[in-house]
This record gives structure tokens, sequence and C-alpha cells, in this order.
């Protein structure tokens, strides 16, 4: 790993720490304990980490702002690949599997988002595109739609009614959840509105070697 990419590297990972912090925070503000706060803060990351690799590309063109971050997704994706995979094991951890069973649908549509970032993730360089070829690679790519649909119920089936409580009381904290769904339904529809308006397939299928 030569000096450029550990430079990278370390802009992310403080890039991505202070947004963990500010959601450990948030979580510890709202009563949660230290262990659940740290286990909310690895999920809340994750996604707005997740989330900003699918969407750099579609607003690189239209904003040369994010033409020159379009290099950090790699980073940036598997940073919050690690910090899912952190939140994964952390819930096992805390609530154990018997516990995340009683919640059914809410662990299964996390899982299967939690496989297809994994795919999407070992898939992204070069080699791979070559191997699969271009037609195979991007329609394999185009599964990190399902993906965020299936992360945005998740969450959904998780905290709706904390969402409620909040609409119903909003001089109180909101919800951590809340932000971070917000934030990754517009990652929805703005990928959707440059890709189908704006002709964004070229840099959404690109890769970031």
């Amino acid at each position: 790993m030569n000096k450029r990419m550990l430079k990278d590297y370390g802009f992310t990972f403080l890039f991505g720490a202070l947004i963990f912090l500010i959601f450990f925070s948030w979580s510890l503000a709202l009563g949660f304990p230290t262990n659940t706060s740290l286990n909310r803060a690895s999920a809340n990351t994750a996604f707005i980490l997740i989330g900003l690799t699918y969407i750099i590309g579609p607003l690189s063109r239209k904003y040369k702002f994010f033409t020159k971050k379009m290099y950090y997704r790699k980073h940036l994706g598997q940073l919050g690949l690690l910090l899912v995979l952190g939140h994964y094991i952390g819930s096992l951890l805390i609530f154990s599997l018997l516990g995340l069973l009683s919640t059914f649908d809410a662990y299964f549509t996390g899982f299967l988002a939690l496989l297809i970032f994994l795919a999407l993730g070992i898939i992204s360089n070069t080699y791979s595109m070559k191997k699969l070829g271009p037609k195979t690679w991007r329609r394999i790519q185009s599964w990190g739609y399902y993906g965020i649909l299936l992360a945005f119920t998740h969450l959904l089936i998780k905290s709706w009614k904390k969402w409620s409580w909040w609409i119903q009381n909003p001089l109180s904290l909101p919800p951590t959840s809340l932000f971070t769904a917000v934030f990754w339904f517009s990652t929805f529809i703005i990928r959707t509105y440059f890709y189908t308006y704006l002709g964004g397939k070229k840099h959404i299928t690109e890769t970031n070697d």
C-alpha cells in the first residue's frame, strides 16, 4: 500500500469516525446504554457511508465537487461494509440469535441487504468486470437498488413506532434511524432521477479502480 492509498484510507477513516461519533453521542443523549449506542452508531454510520457511494457518481454528472470525490467511493464502501458486519456481530452479542429471530422480518431484510452489498463490494473492481463481462457486471451492480430498498425496509420495520412517537412529540431529539432513513430514501430518489432523466448510467456503473 503506497503513501497515497494510506492517506486516502486515513481520510476516509477520520470522516467515518466523525460520523460515528455524532451518531454515538446522539444515541447516548436519547438514553441508550453504551453497548447499544455503539451498535446503533455502527449501523447508522454504515448506512451513510454506503449511501454516499451510491450518490457521488450520479451527482458528479452535474456538480464538479463530486467528480473529485469519485475516487473515494471504494474506500467509503469498504469502511461501510466493515461497519455493517460490526453491527451484525454486535446485534448477535447484545440481543442473541433468539432475540433477533423474534423480529424475523427486520432481521431477514437486513441480512439480505448485507449479502447484496457484500457481493457488490467483492466485484467492484476492473478484474471482476473483465471476468464477468460488462453486461453481466452491470446487471449484478443494479442489485444495489434492491439492497437500498431492503435496508430501508429493515429500518422501517425496526423503527417506525419510534418515528411515529417523535412526530407526535417533535420537541425531543429525533431517533437516529429517522435521519438515516431520510438520507437512505433520498439516495434512492437521487440515483433514480439521475439515472432516468440525466443519463447517469455511465457513472453509476464505473468501478473504483
